[in-house]
């Protein structure tokens, strides 16, 4: 069998056209659920410091009103905290009474195969509130 001089080298092409394709579609796939995984991890983190803040209450306005509510300052302190050990980013805020914490943590995820593309690192934010329950 002998082989044309023409079409030497054209599979060659074809393959690597193709496995350009499908280490994309592969790269996409995989990026994809590891920035699920961020945002979630982002949620998680979030949740955990609102609850750290919530256990922060306002001792002395409690024994004068009887009315629950958190201390701003050390709540806050105690979120970030949190925050700061999980290694994100993120802010706190109250509603007006100080019933309610609301914590938004923000994360950084690096591409690990789309970054090869062009990709660059994304930010991510989860947040949650927690309210005190007075029983």
């Amino acid at each position: 069998m002998s082989w044309r001089s023409g079409d030497q080298g054209r599979i060659s092409v074809m393959l690597a056209i193709c496995l350009s394709g499908l280490l994309a579609v592969i790269g996409v796939a995989a990026d994809a659920s590891g920035q699920v995984r961020t945002v979630m991890y982002a949620d998680s983190v979030a949740a955990e410091a609102a609850r750290a803040a919530g256990q922060a209450i306002d001792v002395d306005h409690t024994a004068q009103t009887g009315e629950h509510r958190v201390d701003p300052l050390a709540a806050e302190q105690a979120a970030h905290a949190y925050l700061d050990a999980a290694g994100v980013t993120g802010q706190v805020s109250f509603n007006p009474d100080f019933t309610e914490i609301t914590v938004t943590a923000e994360a950084i995820y690096q591409p690990r195969i789309l970054s090869l593309f062009g990709l660059a690192a994304t930010t991510v934010t989860g947040s949650h509130t927690a309210a005190l329950v007075a029983d």
